[in-house]
């Protein structure tokens, strides 16, 4: 493996490949020893199991940012950030982080359902490690004080998911919807809290990426409960990518608001400007997109939750087209939320589908999305 590494990239040497490798092998070894031990329960040693699994998935990162590195040397071009920058580091723990959190709360919650009960309790302890970790991260930033209420606040929402589970166990249906809408509304109290130490996080859009987290947790957790693996299994995965869409604007937004600590950062242009549609940086933007593309055409993204960029120039007779890079669904609707004009509607539109409008009128059209109103845009069409 380190001599086909090396070959594809010299900047990753065989031995050292290698080297990592084994430690690679070692971490999962212990796990899987762990696991094998002859216990009374005969579901092996789970207290050294989860330890040794966060062991093993937090060498990863090590591996993932060596090889990052080495892509970034060869590649300079498609990877000019720093590997070893301030941001980078953040971004790679809050994604590392957050998808362990997703994983442990559905291994945590099939092992209760099951009675697995030795298991649960290396289970949550582990979770509990982890939300530990998120919270000396966040105060790492904004402070011990401010680490300390993310924590509070963090391990609420892991006590309804345990409500849930309980009901389940219970076959109390009753309970079980009262830790649903427990949950529904945590998303709201977390987005504020969020928004309050972070104006570039809007709280709309945060509560639904919080919202999106517990479906599909929750996805997992009945998956489990009917012991349907396949479906299980698929859920946790899906829940595990959906935490990279929550870690990285959270990283882009600490970024614009610290640029002290991020001096490199230069991500989240768009949201920084957000709050102004007029502001010269976003018209800036627009005029600097417009000049790479053909006169009557402009390409314009989607993307965490805004329209990029925000305000655009072209002359009549212009095409423009909105691509969906977010995970969620989206419309292009022109006109205000309370005030809808009938130009122009893309319906819902999901990741990686574009919709398109040629403007033949001179005029402002103000657009916005249908599910996040929140979100603005501007094209302004001229008369060439």
């Amino acid at each position: 493996f380190g001599a086909f590494m090396e070959a594809a990239n010299p900047f990753l040497p065989q031995a050292t490949v290698a080297a990592a490798l084994r430690s690679h092998v070692a971490t999962l070894v212990a796990v899987i020893d762990a696991q094998a031990l002859p216990t009374p329960q005969e579901s092996g040693d789970q207290l050294a199991a989860y330890p040794a699994l966060r062991m093993a998935y937090a060498h990863m990162d090590m591996e993932a940012t060596a090889i990052t590195g080495a892509l970034s040397q060869q590649f300079p071009t498609l990877f000019p950030g720093a590997v070893d920058s301030t941001e980078a580091d953040v971004r790679s723990a809050l994604n590392m982080l957050l998808a362990e959190h997703a994983f442990l709360v559905i291994k945590s919650a099939d092992a209760a359902i099951q009675a697995r009960n030795i298991e649960y309790e290396a289970a949550a302890a582990a979770l509990d490690a982890n939300s530990v970790d998120l919270a000396n991260a966040v105060g790492s930033i904004y402070g011990d004080a401010a680490g300390e209420a993310f924590l509070a606040l963090w391990r609420k929402h892991i006590g309804f998911f345990t409500d849930y589970e309980l009901a389940i166990i219970d076959g109390n249906q009753e309970n079980q919807d009262a830790a649903l809408a427990n949950l529904v509304g945590y998303a709201d109290e977390f987005a504020a809290f969020l928004s309050s130490a972070n104006p570039l996080l809007p709280v709309e859009a945060v509560t639904e990426l919080v919202q999106l987290h517990a479906s599909m947790s929750l996805d997992a957790i009945d998956a489990a409960a009917a012991q349907d693996y396949t479906q299980m299994y698929a859920s946790l995965r899906a829940s595990y990518g959906h935490m990279q869409i929550i870690a990285n604007p959270l990283t882009d937004a600490i970024a614009v608001q610290f640029p002290e600590l991020f001096p490199a950062a230069e991500m989240m242009d768009e949201a920084a400007t957000s709050t102004s549609t007029a502001d010269s940086e976003a018209a800036s933007m627009a005029e600097e997109s417009a000049a790479e593309m053909p006169a009557n055409t402009l390409e314009l993204t989607i993307d965490t939750f805004i329209f990029s960029p925000q305000r655009v120039e072209v002359p009549v007779g212009a095409t423009v087209t909105w691509t969906n890079t977010d995970a969620i669904d989206h419309t292009v609707t022109s006109g205000a939320p309370d005030a809808e004009t009938g130009v122009f509607d893309s319906g819902f539109f999901n990741q990686g589908e574009s919709f398109s409008f040629t403007f033949t009128e001179a005029g402002e059209y103000a657009y916005f999305c249908k599910r996040h109103p929140n979100m603005r845009g501007m094209v302004v069409v001229v008369e060439q």
